[in-house]
């Protein structure tokens, strides 16, 4: 089973993308600010990241090359309400959603990058 792991501050979103991947198959976690997502992610190794930018414990972009390093095949899909999103991939990101975004754009991001 392919492991999936959200660092967003918005529970709504969490829920969202939660319950979406779950009725897919998918293993799921998530976790509210930066450095507790950090701690979870040593845990829970995913496969998959959904890390917001605007955090407020810290910004998701300036975090992207320590997720990377940990896990050098992990693909991170960042998620943002604003313009700041386009410079995902400046920053190695491997995919982005805008905010408000779907179900179906959801399962389709997931499946697009991990299957």
């Amino acid at each position: 089973m392919k492991k999936v792991l959200v660092i967003n501050d918005e529970c709504d979103t969490n829920l969202l993308i939660t319950s979406a991947l779950r009725s897919k198959g998918y293993i799921i976690d998530n976790s509210g600010g930066l450095e507790s997502g950090k701690i979870l992610f040593t845990s829970f190794k995913p496969d998959l990241l959904f890390l917001d930018i605007n955090l407020p414990d810290g910004n998701g972009l300036y975090n992207i090359h320590y997720f990377k390093s940990a896990l050098p095949n992990i693909k991170i899909c960042m998620i943002s309400a604003n313009e700041d999103i386009s410079k995902s991939h400046e920053f190695n990101a491997d995919a982005y959603l805008t905010k408000p975004f779907s179900l179906s754009q959801i399962i389709d991001k997931t499946k697009d990058l991990i299957g």
